[in-house]
């Protein structure tokens, strides 16, 4: 009958910590996902102010965004290294973050959007 129980029990825990990889997952998503937005706005910015006394004042703006950008993405990044942190305390096991190479992707994606709007 106890180890019944501690079975039952060691699987909860095992789809608990499962539920809580996956909300980091969402967590990461959705900090991905306003800084993708982040970039519409900068793009949508830069085609707003065309205009050839505004062209500065668009670029400003759009690397305003740009730059916000880039601050979600790593702050997406920095959110998942601590609750991975926090679970490797619970279960002293490291866990794999993942997210580093797409945080880096979209730095290096976001940074070429701000060099072509200077540029173009």
């Amino acid at each position: 009958m106890d180890d019944k129980r501690e079975d039952a029990l060691r699987l909860q825990v095992e789809w608990a910590e499962e539920r809580t990889a996956l909300g980091i997952a969402r967590t990461v998503a959705s900090w991905a996902r306003t800084g993708l937005g982040a970039i519409g706005v900068a793009l949508g910015m830069h085609v707003v102010f065309r205009d050839p006394s505004q062209v500065m004042l668009g670029r400003l703006a759009a690397t305003l965004f740009l730059l916000i950008a880039v601050a979600l993405f790593i702050g997406g990044n920095v959110q998942a290294r601590r609750l991975h942190r926090m679970l490797e305390r619970e279960r002293d096991i490291p866990i794999h973050n993942s997210y580093a190479p797409l945080t880096i992707a979209l730095i290096v994606a976001t940074t070429l959007c701000g060099v072509l709007l200077w540029t173009l």
